[in-house]
């Protein structure tokens, strides 16, 4: 299926070239598996007659980011053999009943929402959650927004020790999206009404502002060198300065849900732009540098999927050098986490601009 994805409502010539990368994209629909007899690594890789699937990690198999598979492929075969033929990793058999699997190698806030969860509502709205039983990885206790958000959902758990792979003979597999920063619409949409349909339940919040800057603070990786006079400035516009470090998931739904603006730095709290309603705007604070590397915007093509208006402004760090546009295929995933992770300093004369184009955007 292709995806076109709309341009950002602020864009400037001079940076369309960055954009145009990805801005239309062709994607497999993920789809729900039912596999016998598989090996199921601790970190969600799924073997079948020690073939990795491909379908089961990101970017295994994409064509533009760093492609994964043979790495991953021979560690996975190895703890394979090893739990079959040896004694120095742990394994466990599971037979008769069937298990979901929803996770994967790599979680932050954001591949919980847009992965985790999509794969899990995919499968309780087309074949349902009884009779089925959620891997769930031993870690997952500690990371309040997984339990949290679990609660809503009626299916019973088997709850996997640290570090033990898994032998099974009955496993319901929703694939994952082939490419971090591609998303299906419609899956994306899926898990957008039903945890907005919990969060009218479940939230304790009594009020929610309409102009929200998302802070990250100031002690984190990609903090904001001027995030004092950046304050400033959205107060003096009548936005109310929040961080989501202390809300719950349903709380942090609700803001957003009722929020007409929002502005914030590139992280994972920008997944929850699927929960604002369509047509209001969502602006993004980028490192220049950053933004020349490939799929530098997932956020903007997330924001597309669920029709919220995305701009962006982008930022100058201490370590900028103003690159030029290089093609996808010279890119690297280290080049990119070392440029997105800068402290970068926000242009507050642009900021002013861009505030005035938001507010007079959704008054059209």
């Amino acid at each position: 299926m292709k995806i076109i994805t709309k341009y950002p409502i602020n864009i400037i010539e001079k940076d369309k070239h960055l954009f145009d990368q990805v801005k239309d994209y062709k994607i497999n629909i993920p789809q729900i598996k039912k596999i016998k007899n598989v090996f199921v690594t601790n970190n969600g890789f799924v073997l079948k007659n020690g073939i990795l699937n491909a379908k089961s990690g990101l970017n295994l198999i994409s064509k533009h980011d760093h492609t994964f598979y043979f790495n991953y492929w021979k560690t996975a075969l190895e703890q394979n053999i090893v739990c079959k033929f040896g004694k120095s990793l742990p394994s466990i058999e599971l037979k008769d009943k069937t298990y979901l699997l929803i996770h994967s190698k790599w979680l932050n806030y954001s591949f919980w929402i847009t992965e985790y969860l999509q794969r899990l509502t995919r499968v309780e709205h087309e074949i349902g959650l009884k009779n089925l039983i959620l891997l769930y990885p031993e870690e997952w206790d500690n990371i309040p927004y997984i339990s949290e958000s679990l609660k809503a959902f009626q299916i019973e758990h088997f709850r996997i020790p640290a570090g033990h792979h898994l032998f099974i003979s009955n496993l319901i597999f929703p694939e994952v999206r082939e490419i971090t920063a591609y998303f299906y619409p419609e899956h994306i949409k899926l898990v957008r009404d039903r945890l907005l349909d919990e969060a009218k339940q479940r939230s304790q919040v009594t009020h929610t502002p309409k102009k929200i800057y998302l802070t990250r603070g100031i002690n984190v990786k990609r903090a904001i060198a001027n995030e004092s006079e950046l304050q400033e400035c959205f107060r003096k516009h009548g936005f109310e300065i929040v961080s989501f470090e202390r809300l719950s998931i349903w709380d942090q739904i609700r803001y957003m849900n009722n929020a007409d603006i929002l502005f914030t730095n590139h992280g994972a709290g920008f997944s929850n732009v699927i929960f604002m309603e369509p047509n209001k705007i969502a602006l993004e604070f980028l490192e220049k540098d950053f933004a020349h590397y490939a799929n530098p915007f997932p956020h903007w093509k997330l924001a597309s999927a669920v029709d919220v208006n995305y701009a962006y402004q982008l930022c100058l760090s201490e370590k900028t050098k103003n690159i030029s546009y290089q093609p996808l295929k010279k890119t690297t995933g280290e080049k990119r986490i070392e440029h997105v992770d800068r402290i970068i300093t926000v242009n507050l004369e642009l900021l002013e601009k861009n505030i005035k184009f938001c507010e007079d955007y959704l008054k059209k």
